[in-house]
């Protein structure tokens, strides 16, 4: 890896972007000095795509990882290449009966509304009745105990294992000639602890 200044890595970012890869590349001069791993926040793809822009600035590799494969959101880490990731990411899952009803903004509203920071929340599921919050471990707990409404409706909120959550379907349609997709929830399809090093690393 390069391992240029921080200087470097951060150029020409606005304010706050500057101040969050400052960070992240403050973690990975620790990992490389300590042979520890760190483990950040969620990543936004824009910022994940700027992160790897910049990665030869880095002294170390990054990892990205999001709860499954292909999650938009992705927490970000720096980790030795003898010690398996482990991501500290927790699952909510919200139950009501008209869940269907609520949009992502919903559910990302009801969330921010306890204190809680964007870059503490992964991916939000939807998946009939049920609807799954991917969280820092952090944060898990409190919202789990904390969230009862959504919108205008009552939810009931518990920890799971990222084992119960169903992983998202992408559809495909077109969009202005392109195709783009979205993601929409996939009953009884589940998620495995995927122990393998290569599922978290998202490029070559």
């Amino acid at each position: 890896m390069g391992g240029l200044s921080k200087k470097a890595f951060v150029h020409s970012l606005d304010s706050r972007h500057s101040v969050m890869f400052a960070h992240i590349f403050d973690m990975a001069e620790r990992c490389d000095k300590t042979s520890r791993g760190f483990y950040g926040d969620f990543l936004s793809e824009n910022s994940q795509a700027v992160l790897l822009s910049r990665e030869n600035c880095l002294p170390v590799k990054c990892v990205l990882f999001g709860g499954y494969p292909d999650a938009e959101r992705k927490m970000v880490a720096f980790i030795p290449e003898y010690e398996e990731p482990s991501f500290p990411i927790s699952a909510v899952k919200l139950y009501s009966p008209r869940i269907g009803s609520l949009s992502h903004r919903d559910f990302l509203g009801s969330v921010l509304s306890l204190g809680i920071k964007r870059e503490k929340c992964g991916d939000i599921i939807a998946d009939g009745d049920n609807c799954y919050l991917l969280l820092h471990e952090d944060v898990a707990s409190y919202v789990a105990s904390s969230l009862t409404r959504v919108g205008k409706e009552g939810v009931k909120a518990q920890l799971v294992s990222l084992d119960e959550v169903p992983l998202p379907r992408r559809t495909f349609k077109p969009i202005n000639g392109t195709v783009s997709y979205r993601a929409s929830g996939y009953p009884r399809y589940r998620i495995g602890r995927w122990p393998c090093r290569s599922a978290y690393q998202p490029h070559p």
